[in-house]
């Protein structure tokens, strides 16, 4: 864990280079045009009104990766803080076939009961280097009873996952329809109350299961 926060901290510099190089060329030129007199008073107004126009976008890119920076460092900072105090929060989830992948245009929801009356929410994204997606659901590795994970303190920020165990069937949305459904995966999230991953939903799996095949049939019968 360590590493990983190590990493966070140092892949998040920025830096502000373009702006020596431009005063470096203009005191090349300049001593140029002191010394033969090449350049005239138009071309100079070219030169500075177009070196604006780089400087410019590049110093409001620099304060926006300065910003991005602080935000970085202040993550890995917590994760190592978090990792040297043992603080780290460690996920084990047993599946079965009771559980559905809902595909949606950023990633795909993963349903499933977490006991009585309760429903875990889990929102792999396609478009967040999301592991649990790119690594294991992209890659058709997910299929497995048992999923472990590791998360920060907090549970914001996911350090490690892996599937393993037992294969088990895949139960999604798009194999059920014949295609994915974006729209009726929308519909699905805000009657789910619009979790967020991680969540628990407070109402039984078998009620959300009947819920979305019911809805899966009213699509297939349009």
């Amino acid at each position: 864990m360590r590493k990983r926060a190590d990493a966070m901290d140092g892949g998040g510099r920025t830096h502000f280079g373009i702006a020596p190089v431009v005063l470096i060329i203009f005191a090349a030129l300049g001593l140029l045009d002191y010394a033969f007199g090449i350049i005239d008073t138009a071309s100079w107004i070219v030169l500075i009104v177009g070196s604006m126009i780089l400087l410019i976008p590049a110093a409001i890119i620099h304060r926006r990766g300065a910003a991005e920076s602080a935000r970085v460092r202040q993550v890995a900072l917590a994760l190592r803080r978090d990792a040297e105090a043992g603080r780290l929060q460690r996920h084990t989830l047993h599946r079965d076939a009771r559980h559905w992948f809902v595909e949606h245009e950023h990633g795909v929801m993963h349903l499933c009961p977490a006991g009585p009356g309760r429903t875990l929410f889990l929102d792999l994204s396609s478009v967040s280097e999301d592991l649990r997606h790119d690594a294991w659901f992209a890659k058709r590795r997910i299929d497995r009873d048992t999923w472990r994970w590791t998360t920060a303190a907090d549970g914001t920020v996911l350090l490690s996952f892996a599937a393993e165990g037992a294969p088990v069937a895949p139960n999604s949305l798009s194999d059920a329809l014949g295609h994915e459904d974006p729209d009726l995966a929308g519909t699905i999230f805000e009657a789910l109350g619009s979790p967020g991953d991680g969540d628990v939903i407070p109402r039984d799996f078998a009620e959300i299961d009947a819920d979305l095949r019911a809805r899966i049939a009213a699509a297939k019968a349009a």
